[in-house]
Parts: structure tokens; sequence; C-alpha cells
């Protein structure tokens, strides 16, 4: 199940609830086999029920730290807007936000902007087609989805015609941790991918056994104007033609120029073991798709994963073009 699930059964007054009830006689929140329950170490009260989906929610948003399932900083920020300054506007503000970061809200906007009324069914199909859900999502999740988004104005929701539309972009620079690729969103895919390599500093890796020579226009429209060292790629010999050899030496002559090293390094072991395809920097590291399966807008998922990957046995395993 992917995690951003929470938004087809979430509601503005479950999750505001919850952080009332945190700030105030509860403390934390544990999650076991009885449920998703609040409960006070300090006060003499009854544990309290609440829905795994806001559960979900308030810790993909980080107002809920992770090991003690308490209010984190951005958690009690929200509280004291909300609650005790009574700041309606900058307390949906802070949730807004926090949206605009959502995959599953960023793939709304990256098919449906620009494209004026669209149905429920429309996007019911859409989520239904990126697997967003391990089950069949219904139209039932997708009016709950629909009427919180439009709640704090990611979308606009026409309950009487059950059609919604995009007015502003959602196209934020910094890179968020996952995207759909899309097949009617070519420009968007490869888009994306820059983002992310625009996020990236220091020494930078592209892991992929079958690299294209079309990911080097990626990687010179992603690569930001500084504190980048070096940029390497790593492949097998596949793609490694006379044409993408010239294409690469003349995007390292144009590299230099900027300071920055570009390598493009083959690993000819067949036995070698590959394990998918990585974009690393020093503090970033994202799961991608193959080149062309992103140029096609083949369905498929930009991830970033918690930890980097290790790179040790595609240094070693590997010589220079």
């Amino acid at each position: 199940m992917n995690n951003a699930t929470y938004l087809l059964g979430v509601s503005e007054n479950e999750i505001n609830s919850t952080v009332y009830n945190l700030g105030n006689q509860y403390d934390k929140i544990k999650n076991d086999l009885k449920g998703v329950i609040l409960y006070s170490e300090r006060v003499n009260i009854d544990e309290k029920n609440i829905s795994i989906n806001v559960f979900n929610f308030l810790s993909d948003i980080g107002f809920i730290d992770n090991s003690n399932h308490s209010l984190t900083e951005d958690g009690k920020a929200y509280f004291e807007l909300k609650f005790i300054l009574k700041d309606e506007y900058n307390a949906f503000f802070a949730i807004k936000q926090k949206l605009l970061l959502n995959p599953i809200v960023n793939l709304i906007g990256q098919v449906f902007y620009g494209r004026g009324k669209i149905s429920i069914e429309q996007l019911r199909i859409l989520l239904n087609y990126h697997k967003i859900a391990d089950w069949e999502i219904d139209s039932k999740e997708i009016i709950s989805l629909l009427i919180f988004l439009n709640k704090y104005q990611v979308l606009t929701y026409d309950k009487k015609n059950r059609v919604f539309c995009l007015k502003d972009p959602i196209n934020l620079e910094t890179p968020i941790k996952q995207y759909f690729v899309n097949p009617t969103t070519p420009f968007s895919n490869i888009y994306n991918v820059r983002k992310v390599i625009r996020a990236c500093a220091g020494d930078i890796f592209w892991v992929d056994k079958h690299f294209r020579k079309e990911g080097l226009e990626i990687i010179l429209d992603g690569l930001a104007h500084e504190n980048v060292n070096s940029f390497t790629i790593i492949s097998g010999p596949e793609n490694s033609t006379a044409s993408a050899k010239s294409d690469f030496e003349s995007l390292k002559n144009e590299l230099q120029s900027r300071s920055i090293a570009l390598n493009w390094r083959i690993v000819s072991d067949t036995s070698f073991k590959w394990h998918d395809r990585w974009i690393v920097s020093q503090d970033l590291c994202y799961n991608i798709p193959p080149v062309l399966s992103i140029i096609r807008g083949q369905r498929a998922d930009i991830l970033k994963t918690d930890e980097l990957l290790d790179l040790q046995p595609f240094l070693k395993a590997s010589v220079e073009l």
C-alpha cells in the first residue's frame, strides 16, 4: 500500500481534533493490535481511538514524531497557530503547504492542470492505473479526497456536478519524496527527474545498467550551476555506442568549463548483480525508472529512499568508458 492512501479517508475535523487532543491532556499515540490510540502519561484519562488515516497523515507531514508518536516542533507550531493564537490563515496555509508535497496531489496536478473540468471517474481511473492502493479505489473514496483537497484550496470541487478543476499549477522546485511517471505528461516526467538532479550536490551518481545517451540531455538540463563537483554514470556496456560516446565527450568538455567532472563507468562483468536504477548524491537517493521508460512515460515511480545506496560494489566492478 502506498502510504499516501491516507488521503482517501482523512478529514479536516479529524486532523484538528487529534492535534488538539495531543496538545492538551493526551501526550502520545500508540499503534498496536487494539488500533491507533491516544493516551496520556501525565493525566488519568481514558484512552481514545483515532483513525489510522489521520495517524498516517500527521506522521507523513511531520506533525508527529515517528519514534515516540508525540507532537513534533512543526506539530506544536500548528497547535499554537490553530488553537492558541486562532490564526486561521497561517494554520490553513501550514496544512496546504504540506499537501503540496504529497505524491498523489502532485500526480493530480501533473495530469489534470489546464485540462478544464475533470470527472470523479477520470480521477478514480488515474489512481487505480497507478496502483495507488492495494485495492480498487471507489467513487466514494474519490469524493472524500476531493472534499478534503477542496477544503485546502488545492483544487476546486463542484459537488453538484461531480467535477473538479485546478486553477493553479502544482509545481514545486524542491523535489518531493515520490513522483509518478505518467504517459500523458511526457514533459513533466523528464522535468521531475531534472528536479531530482538539481537538488543533488557534491558528487552525483546515476546507476542504470541500461543507461542511454538520451539521459545525457536530462543531466545537462538538471545539473545545478553550483555545489556540484562531479557526475558519474555507471552502466553496462549495451548502450555505450559510438554515438553515445560522442555525445558523452561533447558534454564532458562542456561541463569542464563549469568545473564539473563528467565520468561514465562501465560494468562488463555479466554476472554482476544490478539492483534497480538510482540517482545518488551526498544526502539524496532516488530509485528511478529506466531512461527509456521515463521518456516514453511508461507507468513507474520516482521514489526517494531513506538510506543511501552503497556505491562501492558498483565502483569496484566498473572501469572508465
